[in-house]
């Protein structure tokens, strides 16, 4: 209990491993800092009056700290442009150099920018060893650029809906992930389609995906259950491209109560929906491959913060050994990223959103995904105490929905591993703040669950 504790009390910026591996990080986390480098590299030589760096985004990975900053352009003539410059952080101004050189010069001459191009959409600065980005230039996801230039998505939804042949008339970045992939969404000339979204570099693609929500639909219709499922519109293997139907409707307020109520029976619909429907479609996920994904990321945090590291290593493996008491499930359909987020409400129907990771997977699984996110969520916006009572809620409405019986010990197991992937995620992402409640989140339900480090 104390170990933990103690490791609440790290900030990711404070950590002297990642200040020795990334001596920089500082300034790049600086606002006023980073306003003055970009109004001299990228934006230099242009009709800018004025430039404003505003959310900062952050990810440690193995051999560089990716940065996201998103600016407002006021430039002479009046105009206001919003806009996002990526920034990868090394340890040595030549590798910053290299990487400028070798990954992004080249997506350059591809990009096409929303309003005028700046002067320079590469860039490096050697005094902090980062290279430097005019969003949709990223050498994470190469293909970026072509996927955020109307006319090669227009012609390749032409390729993918030759009935309909949409043409894009707008695009917006929606969500950008480092480790993951990028969310846009899609304007287009198509009244049958008038908005779509793109995913590039996402998990699931192409037929996995199609195929996944082409059985579920048809085996939800009928069932009398109010639910929606976003239609997979094809995969373009060239732009790394899955594009999906827009669903409408908002996402519960989990800072209501009515919301945070209808957020739990909605999802334990979901749950139970998807894992008796039947749907062969996705490969299979197990506890172990579960297991195997957070210690990937608890490993990257084990670089810079060695004693948080060793602590949530200690309760995967407690977590591992705690499975071994009770037994496995037979693998269902599964959603594979449950959340509340995942959750749109339009009157009585429910959308659910991003099946990337759709599997077949031990109920279990889908059901501690769910609970991980809901409580950490609730302790962010005061709620904690509520947070046993919604769970189970949830696990009630699951099975009076038809899921499986499902041992709670056995959603304990999925529930704290999802955590500690969280924990180490948040540190990655250097938010402290998100890092401390998830923290506190575990260590009370691994307390409670009775896992011993």
């Amino acid at each position: 209990m104390s170990s933990i504790a103690v490791a609440a009390d790290i900030d990711p910026l404070e950590s002297p491993e990642l200040r020795r591996r990334y001596p920089h990080l500082e300034q790049g986390m600086n606002t006023d800092f980073m306003t003055a480098s970009l109004r001299r590299t990228v934006f230099a030589g242009g009709e800018i009056h004025s430039l404003e760096v505003g959310r900062r985004k952050a990810e440690v990975g193995e051999d560089s700290c990716w940065l996201h900053y998103e600016l407002r352009v006021h430039t002479t003539a009046g105009e206001v442009r919003d806009t996002v410059v990526l920034g990868v952080l090394f340890s040595d101004a030549a590798d910053a150099s290299r990487y400028e050189r070798e990954h992004l010069r080249g997506l350059a001459a591809r990009a096409r920018f929303q309003g005028e191009a700046p002067p320079r959409a590469t860039a490096v600065l050697p005094e902090t060893s980062m290279a430097l980005s005019v969003f949709p230039i990223c050498g994470a996801l190469p293909t970026l650029v072509d996927a955020t230039h109307p006319g090669r998505v227009s012609a390749a939804l032409r390729a993918l809906l030759p009935d309909v042949s949409p043409a894009v008339r707008s695009v917006e970045l929606v969500e950008l992930r480092r480790s993951r992939g990028c969310v846009l969404r899609y304007g287009t000339d198509s009244p049958d389609l008038p908005v779509v979204y793109g995913k590039v570099g996402y998990a699931a693609a192409g037929n996995t995906l199609r195929d996944g929500l082409v059985e579920l639909v048809e085996s939800v219709t009928g069932a009398g259950r109010n639910l929606r499922f976003p239609r997979a519109l094809g995969h373009s293997s060239e732009l790394d491209l899955t594009v999906v139907a827009e669903l409408p409707g908002q996402p519960a307020d989990l800072r209501i109560a009515e919301e945070r109520r209808r957020a739990v029976d909605a999802g334990a619909l979901v749950a139970a929906t998807l894992h008796g429907s039947g749907v062969s479609v996705g490969a299979p996920h197990s506890l172990e491959d579960e297991l195997g994904r957070a210690a990937s990321v608890v490993q990257l945090v084990s670089r810079d913060a060695p004693v948080l590291g060793e602590r949530l290593a200690s309760i995967l493996a407690a977590a591992a050994l705690a499975a071994e008491a009770t037994p496995e499930q037979a693998l269902s359909f599964a959603h594979g990223s449950l959340a509340p987020s995942q959750l749109m409400f339009d009157g009585s129907h429910i959308g659910v959103l991003d099946l990337d990771r759709l599997c077949q997977a031990e109920p279990a699984f889908d059901i501690g995904r769910f609970l991980a996110p809901l409580r950490v969520t609730l302790a962010k916006y005061g709620y904690g105490d509520e947070a046993d009572a919604l769970a189970a809620r949830f696990v009630d409405a699951y099975r009076v929905g038809g899921g499986q019986v499902t041992p709670q010990a056995r959603i304990d197991v999925y529930e704290i591993v999802s955590l500690v992937r969280m924990c180490a995620r948040s540190w990655l992402q250097l938010k402290a703040s998100r890092f401390r409640h998830v923290l506190t989140v575990l260590q009370a339900r691994a307390t409670e669950a009775g896992l011993v480090w």
